[in-house]
């Protein structure tokens, strides 16, 4: 897995794309749940389904995989386990702080 500070409490959800054609008509949410205390998840997920993307919620913070995941968009679920689906965080903040001396 990815290197870092694990972030407990994530919503992590699994998303299936439905499309007619190649016009998108809905997205299904195929499953939900929580990253534990150390920042891991697993989800139960229908064989047959096929997970295009995941959706991650924590305070608006976003996203991405990270390096060396194994993520990949229209994985197809067989009867198999599926490790190593490591995202990080790249939510980005400016901090700017005034030092204030004096005699």
């Amino acid at each position: 897995g990815a290197e870092g500070c694990m972030i407990p409490n994530v919503e992590v959800c699994l998303i299936q794309e439905r499309k007619v054609g190649s016009v998108l008509r809905s997205n299904e949410t195929l499953v939900c749940g929580e990253t534990g205390p150390d920042g891991t998840y697993s989800l139960p997920v229908v064989i047959g389904s096929r997970v295009d993307y995941v959706n991650l919620v924590y305070h608006g913070h976003q996203f991405h995989p990270s390096f060396g995941s194994k993520f990949r968009a229209g994985m197809a679920i067989e009867d198999s386990y599926y490790g190593d689906n490591d995202f990080m965080d790249v939510e980005k903040a400016r901090v700017i702080v005034d030092i204030v001396g004096g005699l």
